[in-house]
C-alpha cells in the first residue's frame, strides 16, 4: 500500500491468466474452454490465507517462503510438452497480415465483449485491490483477519465458480450463439445489489455473504469471456483476440478503475473520514450496470449474426 492509501497488487491476473488463456485456447476448442481457464484460480485464496498468517513474520520471510518455491514449479513447467495443435499453424502464419487487428475490431460483438468485460473487470478486480483497505479503515478489521477470511471465502467461492461457472456458461451457449455473453450480462447485473450491500451494510454476516457472492461472480465469467473471444475471432485471429481482450480488461481495471477510486477517495476526504470510501466504491456497481448493458447488446449481436 502506498502512503496515500492506494493499493497495488503484484499478483494481478494479467500475469497469471494471460499465458494460461493463450495456452488453453490454442490447445482446445469448443464449449469446454471455461473449465480449463477457471481451473487454476484457487491460488488467490491460498495466497490470501498464507499472506494473512505469515504477515506476523514480516514481508521478507513471506516472500522467501511463498515466492521462491515458484521457481521450482517454473522449472517443471519448462519441461512440459506443449499439446499438439489442432490447426495448421504454418497455414495460419502465412495468412496473417498487418490488417488483422482491423478485421477483429470491425466485429461489433468483439468490441462489445471487450468493453463489457473491461467494465466488469473494473469492479471485480477492485474488490481485491480496495477490499482490504475498505475493511480496515471503515470496519476496523485487522489485516490478518481480513487475510484469513478473504482466503477462506476465495477458496470456497473459487471451487464453486470452477464447478458451476463453466457449466452455467455451457448451458447458456447451447441455447444460442450469444449465450455466454448473456450469462456474463446476468452476472454483471446480479453483482449490482451485492455491491451496494457490501458497501453500505454494517452487519458482518451480510458483508461476508456479499463478499462471497461477488468473489463467485468475479471468477465465474473469466473462462466464458476468453472462450467467446476466441470463438468470435476464429482460429486465425484467436491469439490476437486474447491479447486485445486481456489488454482492454487490465487497462480499464488497473490503470483507470483503481486510480479513479483512489482519486475519488482523495476528493471525498476519505483519509479524514474513512466512511467516504463508500461513495468512491460506487464506481463498482455503476460499472457492473454498464457492463450488463454492453454484454446484453453483444449477445444480441452474436445471435443476429448466427441467423
Amino acid at each position: 500500500m502506498s502512503r496515500n492509501g492506494r493499493c497495488r497488487r503484484s499478483d494481478s491476473w494479467t500475469g497469471g491468466d494471460f499465458p494460461f488463456g493463450g495456452l488453453f485456447s490454442s490447445g482446445k476448442t469448443g464449449d469446454r474452454n471455461e473449465y480449463l481457464l477457471d481451473g487454476h484460480r484457487h491460488r488467490r485464496g491460498t495466497a490470501a490465507l498464507l499472506g494473512g498468517y505469515l504477515r506476523q513474520f514480516g514481508w521478507r520471510a513471506t516472500f522467501m517462503l511463498v515466492g521462491f518455491p515458484g521457481i521450482l514449479f517454473g522449472i517443471l513447467v519448462f519441461f512440459l510438452r506443449e499439446p499438439p495443435r489442432q490447426t495448421n499453424v504454418a497455414a495460419i502464419e502465412a495468412s496473417r497480415s498487418n490488417a488483422d487487428w482491423k478485421t477483429l475490431l470491425a466485429k461489433k460483438s468483439f468490441v462489445l465483449l471487450c468493453f463489457g468485460y473491461a467494465l466488469l473487470g473494473l469492479a471485480t478486480n477492485n474488490l481485491s485491490i480496495w477490499g482490504a483497505t475498505f475493511y480496515s479503515r471503515v470496519h476496523q478489521f485487522d489485516l490478518p483477519t481480513i487475510g484469513f477470511y478473504g482466503g477462506i471465502l476465495t477458496l470456497i467461492a473459487g471451487i464453486r465458480a470452477t464447478l458451476f461457472g463453466g457449466a452455467f456458461a455451457d448451458w447458456f451457449r447451447r441455447k444460442n450463439k450469444g449465450g455466454r455473453m448473456l450469462y456474463g450480462s446476468l452476472l454483471a447485473l446480479l453483482s449490482v445489489p451485492f455491491w451496494l450491500l457490501l458497501i453500505f451494510t454494517e452487519n458482518v454476516y451480510l458483508i461476508l455473504l456479499a463478499n462471497f457472492v461477488l468473489l463467485f461472480f468475479a471468477l465465474a465469467w473469466l473462462g466464458a469471456a476468453a472462450a467467446d473471444a476466441t470463438e468470435i475471432a476464429g482460429a486465425n485471429l484467436r491469439g490476437l483476440a486474447i491479447a486485445v481482450y486481456f489488454f482492454s480488461v487490465n487497462i480499464v481495471a488497473y490503470l483507470i478503475g483503481s486510480n479513479l477510486i483512489g482519486f475519488l477517495n482523495d476528493k471525498f476526504g476519505a483519509t479524514a473520514n474513512p466512511a467516504m470510501m463508500r461513495y468512491a466504491l460506487l464506481v463498482c456497481p455503476i460499472s457492473c450496470l454498464l457492463s450488463a448493458v454492453c454484454l446484453w447488446i453483444g449477445s444480441r449481436s452474436l445471435n443476429n449474426s448466427a441467423n
